[in-house]
């Protein structure tokens, strides 16, 4: 039951909900009805956590996630840039409180970046829906996402790979950080693995003629990667040069800072170490099929292997005759 009583310049509303006492005020009784036929149909809304709150506690949810650091970052970022929206509690959030967030951003960041943040709300919401039964509906639902961007198309010519492991210094004699750094330029080429595998990676890892990714998207948790010849040549080459549990033994970033410098110092532009994966998966399209490159590369979406796959329409049409 609700009472409803004249209150200053409008109206106050007092209601059991949920076996709480909830007093609200609005500027007519029609108002004070509707907000309490609206609550004892939408229990879920009546309670109070804040945007701020529920990111928060969305945090603690995935800490033990890969992405867990990335995301937490992106998460006190939005906290700290959008102070006025995190304070709103979660039943007040509307689709234009989120139509207006992502036009900000968008003046701001790139929209793949606008994406990766949408995708934590979106799991923020998911679990304050189905998990926590904080409110009924996700507000960013009839929200339009801003379009993927396009995928990347820069291939590294073998001429700008000798160019960058000239610059790095490599010399199969001497153990520096730079060294072991070219070697991984030859060897992301060879294999298409990513920076932070190989930066993980183990001699345990190994087992000629295959090493073994852990923590891959598998059912397993392993990811098999075949090995070529040369790729095999390389790790040969790291075992006498480096002694360490650790096959290559240096952080990312410190590739990412080093693999930059030594482009600059080559005179180079407009790729990344990244680059280096889209590099060796369109070598790896001209000798395997996409079903061996999706197990190759740890795909599970062959629609986007396709970026990798880059066979061009006069190469098909060789084949066609």
């Amino acid at each position: 039951m609700a009472s409803i009583f004249k209150y200053r310049d409008g109206y106050r509303i007092q209601a059991f909900i949920d076996g709480k006492r909830i007093s609200k005020t609005f500027p007519t009784k029609k108002e004070c009805n509707e907000w309490y036929l609206e609550a004892t149909l939408n229990p879920k809304r009546t309670k109070k956590v804040t945007l701020n709150e529920a990111l928060e506690r969305y945090k603690k949810s995935i800490e033990n996630l890969k992405a867990y650091k990335s995301n937490s970052l992106r998460i006190n970022r939005f906290i700290n840039r959008f102070p006025n929206l995190s304070n709103k509690y979660l039943y007040e959030l509307t689709a234009e409180d989120f139509a207006n967030w992502r036009d900000i951003r968008l003046t701001e960041v790139k929209p793949a970046s606008v994406r990766r943040e949408w995708a934590i709300l979106s799991g923020m919401f998911k679990l304050a829906i189905n998990e926590w039964l904080l409110i009924s509906d996700n507000p960013m639902s009839t929200v339009k996402r801003p379009p993927e961007t396009p995928p990347r198309e820069r291939i590294v010519t073998q001429k700008e790979i000798e160019a960058i492991k000239y610059a790095l210094n490599q010399d199969k004699d001497t153990d520096t950080v730079s060294n072991r750094i070219s070697y991984m330029v030859d060897f992301a080429v060879e294999t298409g693995m990513r920076c932070g595998e190989m930066c993980n990676l183990l001699w345990t890892d190994i087992k000629y003629p295959t090493l073994s990714i852990r923590e891959a998207k598998t059912r397993s948790g392993v990811r098999k990667v075949p090995l070529s010849k040369r790729a095999i040549d390389i790790l040969d080459r790291l075992r006498e040069l480096h002694n360490s549990d650790k096959v290559f033994d240096v952080a990312p970033n410190t590739v990412g800072t080093l693999f930059r410098r030594a482009r600059i110092e080559a005179g180079l532009s407009g790729f990344t170490f990244h680059d280096l994966r889209a590099t060796a998966c369109t070598r790896l399209a001209k000798k395997v099929n996409v079903t061996d490159l999706a197990r190759i590369l740890g795909h599970s979406d062959l629609s986007k292997l396709m970026i990798y796959y880059r066979e061009s329409a006069e190469d098909i049409a060789k084949k066609l005759d």
